[in-house]
């Protein structure tokens, strides 16, 4: 049976909702994957139309090298491993060394023989027979790992490092060649790592004409420096609001070292791009920031998903476990073996999966609390899929985009980035209303101070009027006796004024306790500030409209009014003073000054304020009428606050208790008077007829 007060439909509604957000994660991981599927088409390197190499020769036409036609020389190279080769020396490699290979086909050296040794060297050649017409080309030539010398025919063109193991010097980065030929051109790479996990050549060679060459290459390098501009300036915008609101600065400071760190991992084609460098430490800082930023993403959503401590323990450090695995295994990839490598290669598919794994079970959870959807359940999917498609689709290289773990990276920095902002916003909004329940209260303390302060002085006066009053007695018994008309006719005048006097301490104003409690202290304040204060409040005791509510109204707009002639005020003295002081400086220079009626009369100005209050028929009435501190914002129909955007805090609170009243908030400016009426229903049914 379900528990009681639970309704039988409670169950199904659950597991409709579960179901519901299984088909939304199926239908994301569906999306993903088409996502990646378009980009192994479109923008791949090993995908583009266009004829490959045999046997390490490849024949083009003229119709195939136009002008913006681009090749990707991906297959049919022959391959000597082993062997450092020049031209003149190409001829005694023996045959039986050759291989035929696809570039990316192997990661390193070893050529997936676990016998062989990921380190060593190669030579790489493809001969090509161009149109018989001699025109320009160029190739562009990504990363090559980690030293190699260019031949095009018998002229070294390129020389990156230097690949000999008699002087080892490693030295990687994208090289553009521009070059004349026509019929037979031979290229040869001979190539040497004894530096990094990966070895030789991995990277398709793009030929083509130089123009498209280039316009390729800073297209990739533009969509980089964009991807790089958004992401740190994410990270910039984050710590902005969060020193600006004060809200999830330990979050918020994460959340830019996680920019930070996924603008190194996605920086390769800037920096390959633009600079040499060698392999250490640039490849370990690309290398482990991708897994710090898997790191600080799952810190960060075992933060926002309010993930148990336990659970928040075991991810960060095996994340940090790992990510320093990571570092070790860079630092040391000289010395690994082919075994370590793959070893290493499966630990991190297992992570990465892992990882994506964890963030969707966290969202998900988060989910089942809130019942609304969380954009980490978009980005560990989408993460998810890109480690998948990295795996299953080995043979992808980015023309323009990025790879398959950059778009997941991106995708889990924008949804951290997205459910970071929501939450600081949230607690913004909780910030604004808790201090307006704080002003409220301490409206409600000072008024209850000065209700107390005048019912004492009013007792004060009540005990001094007792204890007088015997002798009051005597002295009028005496005068009546006397017969001294005059006398007594002036004694007991003075009587009434005294009387007038001390029973305006504490005023009668209306017949609601609570209101008149606020409008009396406010009557105080008016005094104190020089203000005109008028009430003509008409609001019984019985009205059905809780006090708290009725008090808060005329609290913040009576607060408001005040606040803004006392900004007049204050105008007002400011420009008196400078007025002043330039007229002292000119009687100084012999100037004689005549004084204006406004100036002289500045400080006996006095402003007023004005609330009236009736029933009409089953609406509550309240007018509230003062001079504005200066010309009121509108936008839409709507005041602005003059210290923020939007509305004020107090506005805002006096909206959001009309609304719920079921009533309506109007305000008005004319002939520089400021003035709100509010219109309150008393009955439920003139509620439904307002709203």
């Amino acid at each position: 049976m379900p528990p009681l007060g639970a309704s039988a439909g409670e169950p199904r509604a659950k597991a409709a909702f579960r179901v519901a957000h299984v088909l939304i994660a199926v239908a994301l991981a569906a999306l993903a994957s088409a996502l990646f599927l378009t980009l192994s088409v479109v923008d791949n390197k090993y995908a583009k139309p266009g004829p490959q190499g045999i046997n390490g020769i490849l024949y083009l036409n003229d119709a195939e090298m136009g002008d913006q036609a681009i090749h990707y020389l991906c297959d049919g190279w022959a391959f000597y491993p082993d062997q450092l080769l020049a031209p003149d020396t190409l001829d005694t490699a023996g045959a039986d060394a050759l291989r035929y290979i696809s570039l990316g086909q192997y990661g390193n050296f070893s050529m997936d023989d676990n016998r062989r040794s990921p380190h060593g060297s190669g030579t790489y050649v493809m001969t090509l027979h161009l149109p018989d017409e001699r025109r320009a080309y160029a190739l562009n030539i990504p990363e090559v790992y980690s030293a190699y010398e260019l031949y095009i025919d018998d002229e070294l063109v390129v020389s990156l490092g230097n690949p000999h193991a008699d002087g080892y010097v490693d030295a990687i980065g994208e090289q553009t060649v521009a070059f004349e030929g026509s019929g037979t051109v031979t290229l040869l790479f001979a190539v040497s790592d004894y530096s990094y996990v990966y070895g030789g050549m991995t990277h398709p060679v793009a030929l083509g004409n130089p123009q498209a060459i280039a316009t390729v290459r800073e297209a990739r390098i533009g969509a980089a420096a964009a991807t790089e501009c958004m992401t740190l300036l994410l990270g910039l915008l984050a710590l902005a609001l969060a020193v600006a609101v004060r809200e999830k600065r330990a979050e918020t400071g994460l959340f830019a070292l996680l920019c930070a760190a996924t603008a190194v991992f996605i920086s390769y084609p800037i920096v390959r791009g633009l600079f040499v460098l060698p392999a250490q430490p640039w490849y370990t800082l690309e290398i482990v920031s991708g897994y710090v930023a898997v790191l600080l993403v799952i810190a960060i959503c075992n933060t926002l998903c309010e993930t148990s401590r336990a659970a928040k323990r075991a991810s960060v450090l095996t994340a940090g476990a790992f990510c320093l695995i990571a570092v070790a295994f860079s630092i040391s990839a000289p010395l690994l073996s082919k075994n370590a490598i793959t070893l290493f290669s499966m630990a991190a598919f297992c992570f990465k999966l892992a990882a994506a794994a964890y963030l969707l079970l966290c969202a998900a959870q988060r989910i089942g609390r809130t019942g609304r959807i969380h954009p980490m359940l978009f980005a560990s999917v989408l993460y998810a899929a890109s480690v998948i498609g990295d795996r299953l689709i080995p043979q992808y290289e980015p023309i323009v985009g990025g790879w398959f773990m950059e778009w997941g990276c991106l995708g889990l920095v924008l949804a951290t980035g997205i459910s970071l902002t929501s939450m600081i916003a949230s607690g913004y909004q909780r910030g604004l209303s808790l201090a307006a329940q704080r002003r409220a209260m301490e409206q409600q303390i000072a008024v209850q101070s000065e209700h107390l302060r005048q019912t004492a002085a009013w007792e004060e006066v009540q005990r001094t009027a007792r204890h007088d009053f015997r002798q009051h007695l005597n002295l009028i018994a005496a005068l009546a006796r006397e017969n001294r008309t005059t006398e007594l006719t002036a004694y007991l005048e003075n009587m009434d004024a005294t009387s007038r006097t001390t029973s305006s301490t504490l005023a009668h104003l209306c017949d609601h306790v609570e209101l008149n409690a606020l409008l009396n202290h406010y009557r105080s304040v008016a005094r104190d500030r020089s203000i005109d204060f008028t009430a003509h409040v008409a609001v019984p005791q019985s009205i059905p409209i809780g006090a708290v509510d009725l008090c808060i109204v005329v609290g913040n707009l009576l607060e408001n009014a005040f606040e803004a002639c006392a900004h007049r005020m204050r105008r007002a003295n400011d420009a008196e003073n400078e007025n002043g002081n330039g007229r002292e400086a000119r009687e100084g220079e012999g100037e004689h000054i005549h004084e204006t009626s406004d100036n002289a009369n500045a400080e006996n100005v006095r402003y007023s304020v004005l609330i009236a209050a009736e029933m009409a028929g089953d609406l509550l009435v309240i007018v509230i009428d003062n001079e504005p501190a200066d010309e009121p914002r509108l936008r839409d129909g709507q005041l602005l606050s003059s210290k923020r955007e939007g509305w004020g805090i107090g506005l805002s609170s006096v909206h959001d208790t009309v609304k719920s009243l079921g009533g309506t908030l109007s305000i008005e400016y004319a002939e520089e008077r400021f003035s709100v009426s509010l219109y309150l229903p008393t009955l439920p049914s003139t509620r439904e007829n307002i709203g």
